[in-house]
């Protein structure tokens, strides 16, 4: 078996087989990894693990690759959600309830 944890097989659609899944499984712990890596990982030659891969971003099971950020790194701090639900709305209370959040330098 190609799975290091079979509980992806349980994710994914059933027209992906354990190549598939393992291909999955290893972008999303890597999505640096070269096609010849991912080869490896499923014991095929690079051009049908190339082919699977263009077939799974075709099919929507590969959406991107991203880069994850260190908002510390950035400097960004803490990241907040924030609801509030309000009794009234009266002009007074819509002034004190104004945001006052600022947007990340990116978005």
């Amino acid at each position: 078996m190609y799975l290091k944890d079979a509980r992806i097989t349980q994710l994914v659609p059933r027209s992906i087989d354990a190549a598939d899944a393992t291909i999955l499984a290893e972008q999303q712990a890597d999505a640096r990894l070269t096609v010849a890596q991912l080869a490896q990982c499923v014991h095929l030659s690079t051009s049908p693990a190339w082919r699977r891969v263009k077939r799974l971003e075709e099919v929507g099971l590969i959406t991107g690759y991203h880069a994850a950020l260190s908002r510390r790194g950035l400097g960004w701090g803490v990241l907040v959600f924030a609801s509030a639900a309000v009794e009234s709305h009266s002009e007074q209370r819509r002034a004190l309830s104004k945001p006052r959040s600022r947007r990340s330098p990116i978005s």
